[in-house]
């Protein structure tokens, strides 16, 4: 009986710091920030400021879905008048034709004097501020755009470097 006992009462310990266990971990992943996808993106761009680790942030409206996990962007900023071809891992996306999005990182590569090729990491907001307090005195290309909105899906770009 007093085996039992012991059984019974381990049992409820058990459980008792199982439970407290998951709460605490659903409690930790809830207050982290969701990871942000890489993004591998290609463009026909020439543009002088785009090299190797500076630091660039892009803004457009999504012109045309190409497949699911990837789209085009029309009049980005800062390369107005040319159309770029993100691709994104993340497919259950909310993106359509008519979208406004923005990325900013770091380029990672860039290959040939017509065709510049580039990934980066897209980040969240507190990050990209603070990289932007780290980077206050480099002269770097940040593109900023304040977004108009026209009825329910049309919105104009303005911007400035």
């Amino acid at each position: 009986m007093l085996t039992a006992l012991w059984t019974l009462s381990a049992g409820i310990f058990a459980s008792v710091v199982l439970l407290y266990s998951f709460a605490s971990e659903s409690q930790d992943s809830a207050d982290r920030e969701p990871p942000i996808p890489e993004l591998s993106i290609s463009a026909l761009v020439h543009h002088p400021d785009i090299v190797s680790g500076k630091v660039v942030k892009i803004r457009g409206r999504v012109d045309d879905m190409v497949e699911t996990s990837s789209f085009i962007l029309e009049n980005m900023l800062p390369f107005h008048n040319e159309k770029i071809l993100v691709l994104q891992p993340d497919t259950d996306s909310a993106l359509s034709e008519g979208s406004v999005v923005e990325v900013m990182g770091e380029v990672q590569t860039l290959s040939s004097d017509k065709l510049a090729q580039f990934s980066w990491h897209s980040w969240s907001p507190a990050t990209q501020a603070q990289l932007l307090a780290d980077f206050e005195d480099e002269p770097v290309l940040i593109a900023r755009a304040i977004q108009r909105q026209i009825g329910d899906d049309v919105a104009i770009l303005e911007h400035w470097s």
